[in-house]
Order: structure tokens, then sequence, then C-alpha cells
């Protein structure tokens, strides 16, 4: 086994910068975390003290930790490396580890993959160390011991088991990730480094330090099963464009439309998945914003059908206001084979097209659309009855939530909310609170004003008033 370990010891800090020239440093707790170069040259260390920090360095710029950050250059550049190989994971919120049996190959062997790591743009600006293992501990440890390079010791694809195991009989105990007691009380007993560690009885060492150390050793050198879940990358489409003039018409935003839904097309095929909804958001510099979501379930990924449905959306609910930036997301799911519910599936009979549902849909909205459904019964006059079609994914949550729900007034069958009479369209369904809180019921509605706007409201079970939750884009 090939295991190689990406270790980023400035991780914190380089999430916000990668810039070496200006010195800059991240705190937590109101002591130094991490530093990078230019600071580190300046003898800022971690856990040093700020006062100490701004005399040491008058320029320094220091940044509250943001573990946020950090978890999203982790991810960013575990889906990165997914180009080396398709079975990696994170160890740490520092490190990144790729499994390299059987992709050496692919990239013209062992010198060849880390010329390319070296040229890689992502990872060039990044400070980081490599460990080769031929265990997945290992390769994280080794990717820890600056003072050696263990990527000097593979020959043919095959790791220098003997090189590796020196390597290892090196590492100190007190930087192992196990408890600061057992560290303790292996130094005072005179284990200092994982080499003298190894050389004790394993009975008697499990006995006195605990089971998990003893596996703990195991799983270093390949004693024992060392079980890692592989990362998988979550399958996004997100794509925006800026332009330097504002627009309003259809004609002049229909390149960029067009543009976007070709990268959507080509990201349908490359993942083979299938397009359910299509979410624009049609932006301004100065706050203006419109969201257009479009059902294209039925359209079975055809750029032209996906190009026409939002074209018609789009003319249905037009742009108050000139924009300069349009964005899309997707809604999909992976392609599935669709069975048929026919006996005989070469039945010549006519299905309905669901391609015109959706421009009905698009043209008109989902409520004003309905079709015929079979019922079964003995009755001739029950054998079919009229339902509505469903609506769009987006149509049962909204796309924004107040703050703080406000109160609405019933009379009647209507309420009243700023000047406005809203009238059910869909709903109840019943939320309930946790079970293990104070229990609280609530049914939910779809209401629509006269102005043609769309709300979230729900009825408050325990003390009968209504609220408005949500706004639908």
């Amino acid at each position: 086994m090939l295991w190689l370990c990406l270790y980023f010891p400035r991780m914190a800090v380089e999430a916000f910068s990668t810039s070496k020239l200006t010195a800059i440093a991240v705190t937590d707790k109101n002591r130094i975390h991490t530093a990078n170069t230019a600071a580190s040259k300046h003898g800022i260390e971690p856990e040093q003290s700020l006062v100490t920090a701004w005399a040491l360095c008058e320029d320094l710029k220091l940044h509250p930790r943001d573990i946020q950050k950090e978890v999203s250059l982790i991810n960013k550049l575990a889906s990165h490396c997914l180009t080396y190989t398709p079975y990696l994971c994170i160890p740490s919120q520092n490190q990144v580890l790729l499994n390299l049996s059987g992709c050496l190959t692919v990239h013209g062997g062992w010198s060849n993959l880390l010329d390319a790591m070296q040229r890689d743009e992502l990872l060039t600006p990044l400070t980081y160390h490599l460990g080769v293992g031929y265990t997945p501990e290992s390769a994280t440890l080794l990717s820890q011991l600056t003072s050696e390079n263990s990527t000097q010791y593979v020959e043919q694809g095959q790791v220098q088991t003997a090189e590796i195991n020196r390597l290892l009989a090196q590492y100190p105990i007190d930087q192992l990730n196990i408890d600061s007691k057992i560290k303790m009380r292996l130094t005072n007993v005179g284990v200092t480094n994982l080499g003298s560690a190894k050389q004790l009885p394993s009975h008697a060492l499990g006995r006195r330090q605990g089971f998990a150390f003893s596996q703990y050793l195991s799983q270093i050198y390949g004693y024992a099963s060392d079980v890692r879940r592989y990362y998988t990358q979550a399958v996004e489409f997100y794509e925006s464009s800026y332009s330097l003039q504002e627009s309003c018409k259809v004609p002049e935003l229909e390149p960029a439309i067009r543009h976007q839904l070709k990268l959507l097309s080509q990201f349908l095929i490359q993942h083979q998945m299938h397009a359910l909804e299509l979410r624009w958001c049609f932006k301004h510099d100065k706050g203006y914003q419109h969201r257009l979501f479009v059902g294209v379930e039925s359209a079975g990924n055809q750029l032209e059908s996906h190009i026409k449905l939002s074209l018609l959306a789009l003319e249905k609910s037009p742009l108050k206001q000139g924009i300069n930036e349009l964005s899309l997301r997707s809604v999909h799911r992976p392609i599935r084979q669709l069975c048929s519910e026919d006996l005989f599936p070469d039945t010549t009979q006519k299905r309905l097209d669901e391609s015109l549902i959706d421009i009905l849909k698009a043209r008109l909205s989902n409520h004003q659309v309905s079709k015929i459904r079979q019922i079964s019964g003995h009755r001739p006059e029950s054998l079919q009855s009229e339902f509505k079609l469903p609506e769009s994914h987006q149509g049962l949550r909204p796309s924004w939530l107040l703050k703080c729900p406000r109160q609405i007034f019933k009379h009647q069958q209507c309420f009243s909310y700023n000047d406005q009479t809203l009238s059910l369209v869909q709903g109840p369904e019943r939320i309930d609170s946790e079970w293990w809180g104070v229990r609280s019921q609530r049914d939910y509605f779809i209401a629509r004003s006269n102005h043609g706007e769309t709300y979230w409201i729900y009825n408050d079970l325990n003390h009968g008033r209504w609220f408005i939750h949500g706004i639908f884009g």
C-alpha cells in the first residue's frame, strides 16, 4: 500500500491570505495561534501574547480564528486532490490523506506525480509537507516530521518499509495523537519515541497504558486494520455571470442565460445527473434581487427546453429594474432507469407530453394547470377526477424566512397583511415540535395576496393565532 499525506501547518492563517510578504497571524483566546512565514521571521510563534507579538512586529495583521474558513479550505483541497486519486480522506482539520495504490500508472510514475503536485496552482501558494507510509497512520505521522523527507523512499511504486520504520522510530512520543496522561507516563519511564515504545512487550504495554494505545501502535505499523471512510464530493452546480452594463430585457439576457445552461448541460452529462429545477438569481450591485425557480423535471436534460422554459418564466415574472449579474443553481438527482408501468412496453398508446406540461406551468403557473387521473371504482361517474399538478421542489418551502414571525388577523376566510388580502391556496401541513421540547403544533398554509405575492403562514394551534413565517421568491 502507498499512502501520501499532505499536511498544512499554516492552514488557519492561509485561510485568510496566502501572502508571504505581509506579516499575518491568527489569534485564539488572546494568544497567537498560527503565524505565516513573514510573521515567523520577526520571531512571532504560537502561544505568544498579543502584546509580545505587537512588540516584535508593529505592522502585524491579526485575524480571529475562523473554523468555518478552515473547513471550507480543507474541503476545497480534498475536492481538488480527487484529480490525483479517487480514494482519499481527511484525518484532521489540516491534513488530506491520499491512497495512491494503483494510481501511479495513470500519472506516469511516482516522480511525475510529485512534479505535478509541485506545479499545482492551488497547492503552490500554500505551505504544506508530504509524508509517505505503508499505512494511513504512518503517512499521517511522517507528514508532521518536517526534519525528514519520506517521499524519497519510494521505488517503482513501492514503499521501502525498512526506511519508513527507521523514520517512525525517531518520532517523538509527545507529538502523538494520544492522551496526555499516557504521554506523561511513557516519558517518566524513559520512552521518548516510537522506536523505544515498539521494543516494549505488547501485552505489558497494553496492560499498563490501555488497549487503545496498544491498538494505536498496531495501526501505525500495520499489525491491526485501520478502517477509513473515503471522502465523497458533493455534486453541486453554481455558475455566475457579471456584466458592466445594466439590462432588464429578455433578449439582452438570453445570451448569458444560454451560456450558463450550456455549462449546466455539460455538467449533467459529466456527472450523469437529471435536472429537476433551475434556480435563477438576478442581481444588481445596489442590492436589487429577483429570484426565479423553473421546474424542468420532464424536460429530459434537453438544452433547448431548458432555455425555452427559463425565458417563458422570465417573461411571466419580469424584472422590475436593470440587473448586471445573474447566477444559476441546479437541483438534480442521479439518472436512473425508468421502468414502464405497461404490461406490454411496446404499446402504441400515445403518452402525455410532459414537456408541454412544463411549458404550460412556466406560462400559467402551477396552480392554473390540472389534469385527469383515474380512480379505481365501480361507479362510472367516479372513475376519474381532476387534480392540480404538484408544485416545484421549491414550492412547499419559502425562499426567505422572517427573523420573527408576524401576526396576521383572520376575517372569515381571508387574512390581512400590509394592506393586502391573503387567501389560502394550499395546505394544511402539520408540523410538530421536537418530542423533547415544549409541545407546539402548527398548521402551515400557502397563501396568495391580491397583489400576486405568495406567503407561508401558519396557525398556532396552541394559542389559536395566525402568523406569517416566510415569503416565496
